[in-house]
């Protein structure tokens, strides 16, 4: 047990008993480069397929790391062998963070939750065919398991035991949405995420780590920000990722999403109110906001203020127009930084919040987890669903349109 109080402890959650195991061990690699010293504590937890990469001598399983400079993935490194970990369990996360923060304590926490990821319901995400790629954030290809949100969301929560993380992180894809960020509120003070598919290779660890460790002293907002100032440098001027056209990342402060989210609630009940009157309006605004994940036919995230903005030069009602301002006026003051590749800009806006709303009912049907997203769901419900009323203006809305 190390009883040094450093400044940071990062907790990493990577699970790579996936289709990525490659980039897993890779992203492990890059963390190796980092010279942590005495101020920051990195700790990973790591689970393999042994599938898509091989290592001498090869493994499987579940294994805790303590980082340093040179540290190599293989068991002989490990602080602890796991054994065979189901890490789509919120269990599982849940007691790696308790473990963490027990074992290296700090003045600061963040929790890096690595994998696949799909937005509003879902944590974790393999590609696997029990689960296709859908709302989710950890899978686990050996488990055949999915981590929903809300299993992340109530884990972490009885196990902070009202305490919050300093900040969450999500290195994967799809995940800066009002859903996740409302679920998230009670978490931790800012959570960092994508509106868009993030690359395979995900976050420059060695980049952004070395910056903290220059400068250990930063809070949650400046770690935010700088995390999202090293994918918007890396994005701009490293080969790779120069390469991939499309990147989004978002540093949203959470305390203010509670106001958010009962502004959307507002604006959610002035558009049920005058649907009738304004529905070619609503749909005109809508129509004129790109999704993200455009190859992929089962996700329906559109950025909100992009709506919003649109809303406000559509709608013939100076109330939507109002609550659809404020939205904006909202959005901006939560988002820390926020950085968006220039193919994401334009009719995508990648203001730094995304919402679920697909563009037909057709479309909604076809989701395969979009019963997710009604009123009274009651597996893994969604609390923004559950509390608000955008739901019921998605129903209303599709309702009213197939009249016109």
């Amino acid at each position: 047990m190390n009883n040094h109080m450093a400044e940071w402890t990062i907790m990493i959650f990577m699970n790579g008993d996936n289709d990525l195991e490659r980039w897993a061990v890779m992203d492990f690699n890059e963390i190796a480069k980092v010279d942590f010293g005495s101020m920051v504590n990195v700790v990973v937890q790591f689970d393999r397929i042994g599938d898509y990469i091989s290592t001498n001598p090869q493994w499987t399983g579940c294994l805790r790391f303590k980082m340093f400079k040179g540290i190599e993935p293989l068991p002989t490194f490990a602080v602890q062998n796991m054994g065979e970990l189901n890490m789509g369990s919120g269990k599982v996360l849940g007691d790696f963070v308790q473990w963490s923060r027990q074992n290296y304590p700090a003045k600061h926490y963040m929790l890096d939750v690595w994998n696949h990821g799909q937005g509003w319901r879902l944590a974790t995400d393999t590609g696997i065919s029990v689960s296709g790629r859908y709302k989710y954030i950890s899978s686990d290809s050996t488990q055949g398991d999915i981590m929903y949100n809300r299993e992340l969301q109530d884990s972490l929560f009885n196990v902070l035991k009202g305490e919050k993380l300093d900040v969450i992180g999500f290195d994967a894809c799809l995940m800066a949405t009002i859903e996740t960020g409302f679920a998230m509120r009670n978490i931790a003070h800012v959570m960092v995420a994508s509106e868009e598919i993030e690359p395979l290779s995900g976050w420059r660890y060695n980049h952004w780590l070395q910056l903290l460790v220059d400068d250990p002293s930063m809070d949650a907002v400046a770690l935010g920000k700088m995390l999202v100032d090293s994918y918007r440098n890396t994005s701009e001027h490293d080969e790779e990722f120069r390469a991939t056209f499309a990147m989004t990342l978002s540093a949203i402060q959470l305390s203010k999403m509670n106001d958010l989210a009962f502004v959307v609630h507002d604006l959610s009940e002035e558009m049920i109110r005058h649907l009738k009157k304004d529905i070619l309006n609503i749909q005109k605004a809508r129509a004129s906001c790109y999704k993200y994940a455009m190859g992929e036919a089962d996700v329906h995230s559109i950025d909100l203020s992009k709506f919003c903005e649109n809303l406000q030069n559509t709608t013939s009602f100076l109330i939507i127009k109002k609550k659809a301002k404020l939205v904006c006026k909202l959005i901006d003051l939560l988002i820390i930084d926020n950085y968006a590749s220039k193919y994401l800009q334009g009719d995508f806006g990648s203001k730094g919040i995304a919402i679920y709303f697909p563009e037909t009912h057709a479309l909604f049907l076809q989701d395969k987890y979009s019963t997710g997203y009604l009123n009274g769901n009651p597996e893994y419900p969604v609390e923004f669903v559950d509390k608000f009323k955008w739901d019921d203006f998605l129903q209303s809305y599709y309702s009213v349109l197939e009249e016109v």
